[in-house]
């Protein structure tokens, strides 16, 4: 699974995807809970890389709030491709001044806390 944010963004997953391919590894596309630029982004990146092989992986429905004016809808499971420049999504500045402001003031909710230790937090391998 790809995480367009992880692995250091849509170029670096286009290279991930070639290694799959060399070695006939299937490739999906995972989702941590972004927003709509970032499904954008990731549904661009599942339409233009033919060597995807199962369906995105889509949290987006999870959502409660988001920060573009028309927020993705799903139909018959699946969402469609913006058509529009760039990624295809306008920002609702508004909303995304009020979601910096909080993240300013609360700053990351990570779930995977463990509360057996307190203080201590996952993080990925910088590999």
């Amino acid at each position: 699974m790809v995480d367009l944010y992880f692995w250091g963004g849509p170029l670096a997953a286009k290279r991930l995807a070639s290694i799959c391919e060399t070695f006939n590894l299937g490739l999906a596309i995972h989702s941590d809970r972004e927003l709509g630029i970032g499904t954008a982004a990731g549904l661009h990146f599942f339409a233009s890389t033919p060597t995807v092989s199962h369906p995105y992986d889509s949290h987006y429905h999870h959502q409660v709030e988001d920060v573009i004016t028309e927020p993705f809808q799903y139909k018959n499971g699946c969402m469609s491709l913006p058509t529009k420049p760039g990624l295809g999504v306008e920002l609702d500045r508004k909303q995304l001044q009020r979601c910096a402001d909080r993240y300013r003031k609360e700053g990351d909710a990570v779930e995977f806390f463990d509360p057996f230790r307190p203080g201590w937090t996952p993080h990925l391998p910088l590999w």
